[in-house]
């Protein structure tokens, strides 16, 4: 797979810098994440900026395109892989944007056992984790994986693949 192709996916749809500050009321203390403050690039934060933008100008109605986030963080924090997902979830929620408002981190050691159907009808934000375990997998499951995940794709959910660089290259160069 291109990973050059995915580079500027994003790039024709957007055009608005904003800032992002998510609440999380839990116990009545208010938790504030501001996306400014992620461990991020700043060119990753202005396309996290606009993706929320994308997702409440369609809530709105004043874009009639759903598009599909499904993005690639490349990273070793999972902290930040957190956050963003909360960000994410919260923004979603808040524009109708998913079908479902629960976050599930799918870990890629027994391919054999995840059926991708139930996750993507019963989650908004799909998190793939442990990519690296993917290469130890039987040749049958990874195909199995590998087609049902690009028939899940297309449903209204939010898909997030975490890995180092390395982990995320073998990953997108299965075939």
């Amino acid at each position: 797979m291109n990973n050059k192709y995915f580079s500027d996916i994003y790039s024709d749809f957007f055009s608005v810098d904003k800032n992002v500050v998510v609440t999380d009321k839990k116990n009545e203390d208010e938790k504030v994440i501001d996306i400014n403050s992620l461990y991020l690039d700043n060119a990753s934060i202005n396309l996290l900026s606009q993706i929320i933008d994308y997702m409440k100008k369609y809530d709105n109605k004043e874009e009639t395109n759903y598009i599909h986030f499904n993005m690639i963080i490349e990273g070793k924090n999972k902290e930040t892989i957190d956050k963003i997902s909360t960000i994410l979830q919260k923004n979603a929620i808040e524009s109708h944007y998913i079908d479902n408002n629960s976050v599930l981190e799918v870990s890629l050691f027994k391919l054999n056992s995840i059926n991708l159907d139930e996750v993507y009808d019963k989650n908004g934000i799909i998190v793939l984790k442990d990519l690296d375990s993917f290469v130890m997998q039987d040749e049958k499951d990874k195909k199995i994986f590998f087609h049902n995940l690009k028939n899940n794709l297309q449903k209204k959910n939010i898909t997030l693949f975490f890995g180092s660089h390395e982990d995320i290259e073998l990953f997108m160069s299965y075939d």
